[in-house]
């Protein structure tokens, strides 16, 4: 009983990716999440490298710009979104999960392709060891944008289960997120830095299009589907 309740229980939470919402917001969580980790490892793997041959102390010091914005972003992120909440609610009279995919993502959808090709192309260039550094920091505030709304606005599609529905979306972007890990240098000899991360830049832009689906349908959705059936297979 114990082994159900804490190992296989939990596992039932992947129910939830019938429901539209859950599974789009999902889907580009979990890629912008595994495109954090491609970052991450190809920062460590060209600096440590010709022709910037830096030690490990100084590798560290590389993440210093885009954590910098991961910082910014929370906090702008969140103010923002309870603004586009509130002005939501004073227009329409109801508070809409909905409301939190707005402008706040489209500055963030269109910085982030744009910092993945200066991030990629500067340092598969060799150029200066601070030029690749202004794709990173931009890089920061897009990714945490997009993936603090589309979790927030997870557990607003989600009333009374916000909780499973956060853990459903950690489960499946850990996975990316492992296989990001495991890919990113065979991509980098294979490929090199500059093409991978055009790659990522057209990836993250095709998944951004789920948001323009949730923005058009997602008040449908939620009148309409029986999320009551889901919650019931929970049990």
């Amino acid at each position: 009983r114990l082994a159900y309740i804490y190992l296989f229980r939990p596992i039932k939470s992947v129910y939830f990716l019938k429901y539209p919402p859950v599974m789009l917001a999902i889907i580009f969580s979990s890629v912008s999440f595994s495109i954090l980790y491609f970052v991450n490892m190809t920062l460590e793997y060209d600096y440590s490298r010709s022709p910037y041959n830096f030690p490990p102390m100084l590798v560290g010091l590389m993440y210093i710009p885009n954590s910098v914005t991961y910082i910014l972003a929370a906090i702008l992120g969140g103010k923002w979104v309870d603004y586009l909440l509130i002005q939501y609610k004073a227009k329409h009279g109801i508070l809409a999960p909905e409301a939190r995919i707005s402008w706040n993502i489209v500055t963030a959808g269109i910085s982030f392709p744009i910092s993945l090709v200066i991030f990629g192309w500067c340092i598969d260039k060799g150029e200066h060891w601070e030029t690749p550094l202004v794709g990173t920091a931009l890089f920061g505030y897009a990714s945490m944008m997009t993936i603090g709304a589309t979790v927030s606005y997870l557990v607003d599609s989600l009333p009374g289960r916000g909780a499973t529905g956060v853990a459903l979306n950690n489960l499946i972007r850990q996975l990316l997120a492992a296989v990001a890990v495991f890919v990113t240098e065979p991509l980098i000899k294979g490929m090199g830095t500059g093409w991978l991360f055009t790659m990522l830049a057209f990836i993250i832009i095709a998944a951004a299009s789920v948001l323009v689906i949730i923005k058009k349908h997602g008040d449908y959705w939620r009148e309409n589907y029986d999320l009551q059936k889901l919650y019931n297979y929970l049990e």
